[in-house]
């Protein structure tokens, strides 16, 4: 079937590249070990015994692997973030109610990751988007001084840090949540176009 008029090879390789890395993310160790394992934080005290904590949590090297495909869909400077998918999604000439199912599905993982509050941390109400940039940018990638200063003082706190990078896990999985719907989506977009 050939491509619908209207339709460049640009975007049809937009979309298709955008599957490719969803693809490489669910192939991870990141995923895999959260997938196996889960994420969580445990702290066990006692009268008369000090307080231990055990963080289970993909190891360090997985998570900077997996980040930098995943900050491809977060930067706007990258052809495939989910602000730059939903311009291309627009432009594209397909029906309303498709085009509104990308931009609905957007809003409601913005909504997520603004709108709710994991933690307080010295009175700084913590949204899920706060922790997710600031591990990605103040500890594993693109470092940002602020960012790199939060992050540093959020490790000085054994305790907390733990239960923010629990945080983090969880922002991820439902961030690699939309990302799998939206790699759906646009195979059927893909269709749609005559591409599929």
């Amino acid at each position: 079937m050939p491509l619908v008029a209207g339709v460049t090879e640009d975007q049809v390789d937009t979309l298709k590249f955008f599957n490719e890395q969803v693809d490489e993310l669910d192939s991870s160790t990141f995923v895999k070990f959260l997938t196996e394992r889960g994420s969580s934080f445990k702290i066990s005290a006692g009268i008369d015994r000090d307080a231990t904590a055990e963080l289970i949590s993909p190891d360090r090297e997985s998570t900077k692997a997996f980040v930098l495909t995943l900050r491809m869909f977060l930067q706007n400077n990258e052809t495939i973030s989910i602000a730059n998918m939903a311009e291309l999604i627009q432009r594209l000439p397909i029906s309303p109610e498709l085009c509104d199912r990308y931009l609905n599905s957007r809003d409601k993982i913005n909504s997520t990751l603004d709108d709710q509050v994991l933690f307080t941390v010295d009175g700084v109400k913590l949204t899920p988007r706060h922790v997710l940039l600031t591990f990605l940018y103040g500890g594993l990638a693109h470092l940002n001084r602020d960012r790199v200063v939060e992050h540093r003082k959020w490790q000085g706190n054994p305790l907390a840090f733990g239960g923010l990078q629990v945080g983090f896990n969880g922002t991820v999985t439902s961030l690699l949540k939309f990302l799998r719907w939206a790699r759906q989506y646009n195979r059927e977009v893909l269709e749609a176009i005559g591409a599929e």
